[in-house]
């Protein structure tokens, strides 16, 4: 039997104790071995961002939005090293020990102020159950409504889902509950996103993962718990992320989202998540649909997103959803129209195949971009393929990045600007429109549920829908990318 070479096997051993130890130094290396190209949020960018909170002159308004700051720095990119195992061993480890869930359980109290002018905070609940198996959920959560009248004030929503085809909204403050038709496609992306959300309310923004550092140990209820720890200091307001593990079981026991306005005054608690757990059976009772006495009963039934529009005279423009894959180029839904055109848009697409520019459309959604230009990081749109539904042609076009752009698994990025032309004489389109992506597709099966799925959204009930496959698509996307290095 061959022998191990000790010295190696030490030197291995040593470097796996300082990756552990420190995530960011096999990060560093891993980078070193396979080069990803991500979108920086420079500091002049995050200036920007929080000048345009601190500009609001009610410190309400400021202590209310700093959670969202803290929580919502930049993209969402990190790398990880989960095992499968259901451990966390580093910060990193998070993201899938949240993804590889059953069923996930949440309880948070986020502190407001209690009323204009008020210095005091008060807690308001929020409670998450998702169950990813039989896919279903329901959320309690407060929002903030600002009003001229009365200033900022406070409520609470709730959203419940089992099984159907409707998804039940119930407004508080209002005292509405709202019936809205849901399909697969929209089922499984209010799934992936809830998660999503979930784990940016938690634990702050993924990319800063490796950045956080041990922060020793707590004893609390008679268990010990290892305690990891961020601090950001930004303009000289401080934000401090804390989470504790358990290291008997690897499992999260709380985390915490906490500021304080300079460097000598109090820390103040604005997010205190103090349940999770992860793969406990949830009471089917939970997901019952029970509208309170006294509310006013709706319905919204249609299979169709709003998206984004923009209007210029007679032309118009919507985008419904942008779905990235997992070599970073995106899959977008769109239509367009000039209102002062009678000219059938089904006949400039004879003859089109997957791949090709798009024929000269009204407007035409020809690109992406994610930077502080319109030139940098730009997607270049080629024509994937159409869908019907009633009497509307809607478009969907691979957008393609010059370079690979691998995200990190799950990871959804930031905001897209959305590129465009005009192909009608004498007419201009001069709307700014922007777009974040739903979901990143990263094989088959989710490229089944979230592309071919929303396809079907947006397709006439029983159409056939275009033969397109993962592998395919990102076959083509490399096609095309291997032209725009021509």
């Amino acid at each position: 039997m061959t022998q191990p070479n000790e010295p190696l096997q030490e030197s291995m051993e040593a470097l796996g104790r300082a990756f552990k130890r420190q995530p960011s130094v096999g990060r560093a290396v891993m980078a070193s071995i396979k080069t990803k190209t991500a979108i920086p949020l420079t500091p002049s960018k995050l200036n920007n961002l929080w000048r345009l909170i601190m500009k609001k002159q009610s410190r309400q308004f400021a202590i209310a939005a700093m959670a969202l700051f803290l929580v919502g720095l930049t993209v969402w990119q990190l790398g990880g090293s989960f095992d499968g195992t259901g451990r966390v061993y580093a910060m990193s480890d998070v993201p899938d020990l949240f993804r590889s869930a059953r069923t996930l359980h949440m309880k948070a109290q986020i502190y407001y102020p209690n009323g204009e002018g008020s210095e005091e905070l008060s807690p308001m609940e929020a409670e998450f159950w998702l169950d990813f198996e039989k896919q279903r959920w329901r959320s309690i959560k407060p929002m903030m409504i600002t009003d001229r009248k009365n200033g900022l004030t406070f409520t609470t929503n709730e959203e419940v889902y089992d099984t159907g085809d409707f998804v039940l909204r119930l407004d508080r403050e209002n005292k509405t509950a709202t019936y809205e038709r849901i399909t697969p496609y929209r089922r499984a992306r209010r799934l992936r996103q809830g998660l999503d959300m979930l784990l940016q309310f938690s634990f702050g923004d993924p990319r800063l993962f490796d950045q956080y550092q041990p922060a020793g140990q707590e004893q609390i209820q008679g268990e010990q718990y290892d305690v990891w720890q961020l601090d950001i200091n930004q303009n000289g307001t401080m934000g401090r992320l804390r989470s504790w593990f358990s290291p008997q079981t690897g499992e999260i026991f709380k985390s915490e989202v906490s500021f304080k306005q300079n460097e000598s005054g109090p820390w103040i608690k604005q997010i205190e998540v103090n349940l999770i757990e992860r793969n406990v059976p949830i009471d089917d009772r939970i997901f019952v649909q029970t509208v309170p006495q006294g509310y006013t009963e709706d319905t919204i039934d249609t299979t169709l997103q709003s998206g984004m529009h923009g209007s210029s005279g007679s032309l118009k423009l919507w985008v419904y959803l942008l779905i990235q894959l997992g070599d970073g180029s995106v899959i977008g839904c769109w239509k367009s129209q000039d209102t002062e055109s009678d000219e059938d848009p089904v006949r400039l697409l004879e003859g089109i195949s997957a791949g090709a520019k798009y024929p000269e459309f009204p407007v035409v959604f020809s690109g992406l971009s994610r930077g502080a230009s319109e030139n940098e990081y730009t997607y270049h749109g080629h024509y994937l393929a159409h869908t019907v539904h009633g009497s509307d042609l809607y478009l969907w076009g691979l957008y393609v990045p010059k370079e690979i752009e691998t995200p990190a698994s799950g990871v959804v990025p930031g905001q897209y600007t959305i590129l465009h032309r005009t192909n009608v004489s004498g007419k201009d389109f001069r709307v700014r429109l922007s777009m974040s992506a739903d979901v990143v597709v990263e094989n088959q099966s989710d490229f089944d549920t979230f592309i071919l799925g929303a396809m079907a959204d947006f397709s006439d009930p029983g159409a056939e829908l275009p033969s397109l496959t993962y592998a395919g698509t990102l076959e083509l996307a490399g096609g095309i990318r291997s032209g725009l290095h021509r």
